[in-house]
């Protein structure tokens, strides 16, 4: 109570105090809440000069400076020695931002690599440019891990000029395939890819989906449709060839070796329709006759009319079995030929 009563001023005589004094410093001109010998100016941390605010543990507090670096000329996040920009590093040199702790921060470089003029994701030796693998030269942004990074190269090709999916020595063009030349789209592996070749033969030119050797025009089965494997598809072929001929100008739906007309059975020749396996399939027959030149359900060796039975000859219908159809016989006798007999 007796100190509150005094003058303040001289009770600041009294305690030996010329400015107020919150902490336990020497110089007690301005306000110092640290243990600074020098209290010119506000001081939040123990250093020794206190002229400006310095919240770490410097020897020159010029400036705001959050590290305990020697110069603080500018604010220095880090602890490094030279703090004439931000650096969020621990490198020597903070002239700009630099998140990496690399030698030179010129300018912003997330990596850790020598040279920073431009921002470099990688670990490349150059970053001029922006280079996402790890290649030796990143002028341009390079995926892959090859010498050279020109251009985007998604595989690690030796060329990157442009994109090439695969992994050859030429990327002049997008090559998904695997072969030596990338001029255009390929899709398969052959040594040419001048245009799409979605089959593995030596000739790209065009769309060929199987692996013959002429891909001129688009052949969803071999050369020209065909779905079997002969050696001729010169000509459009809708029955996909189901047999296996040796020549495929028509629909062949057998396995005999002239395609020239549908033939369903097994026989040597296939100008018509031919349901048996006779010799000769001129017309329809569905029987296994000799000569086929009319319609024979049955396996008489003249097919010329019908015959329903088996005889040795079918002129006209022969519901027995005897050796001559001329008539109907509808019993069993021996003469079955000129009229019905009862």
């Amino acid at each position: 109570m007796f100190l509150q009563g005094l003058d303040q001023k001289l009770l600041r005589h009294i305690l030996g105090r010329d400015g107020v004094n919150d902490d336990h410093d020497v110089d007690d001109d301005n306000l110092d809440d640290d243990h600074g010998v020098d209290d010119d100016k506000l001081d939040d941390d123990l250093d020794i000069d206190d002229d400006n605010l310095d919240d770490d543990h410097g020897v020159d507090d010029d400036n705001l400076d959050d590290d305990l670096d020697v110069d603080d000329d500018h604010l220095d996040d880090d602890l490094d020695i030279d703090d004439d920009n931000l650096d969020d590093d621990l490198d020597g040199d903070d002239d700009n931002l630099d998140d990496d702790h690399d030698g030179d921060d010129d300018n912003l470089d997330d990596d850790l690599d020598v040279d920073d003029d431009n921002l470099d994701d990688d670990h490349g030796v150059d970053d001029d440019d922006l280079d996402d693998d790890h290649g030796v030269d990143d002028d341009n942004l390079d995926d892959d891990h090859d010498g050279d990074d020109d251009n985007l190269d998604e595989d690690h090709g030796v060329d990157d000029d442009y994109l090439d999916d695969d992994h050859d020595g030429d990327d002049d063009n997008l090559d998904d395939g695997h072969d030596g030349n990338d001029d255009n789209l390929d899709e398969d592996h052959v040594g040419d890819d001048d245009n799409l070749d979605d089959d593995h033969n030596g000739d790209d030119d065009n769309l060929d989906e199987d692996h013959d050797g002429d891909d001129d025009n688009l052949d969803e089965d071999h050369d020209n449709l065909d779905d079997d494997h002969n050696g001729d598809d010169d000509n459009l072929d809708d029955g996909h060839d189901e047999d296996h001929g040796v020549d495929d100008d028509n629909l062949d739906d057998d396995h005999d070796g002239d395609d020239d007309n549908l033939d369903d059975d097994h026989d040597g020749d296939d100008d018509n329709l031919d349901d048996d396996h006779g010799v000769d399939d001129d017309n329809f027959v569905d029987d296994h006759g000799v000569d086929d030149d009319n319609f024979d359900e049955d396996h008489g060796v003249d097919d010329d009319n019908l015959d329903e039975d088996h005889g040795v000859d079918d002129d006209n219908l022969d519901d027995d079995n005897d050796g001559d159809d001329d008539n109907l016989d509808d019993d069993y006798d021996g003469d079955d030929d000129d009229n019905l007999d009862l």
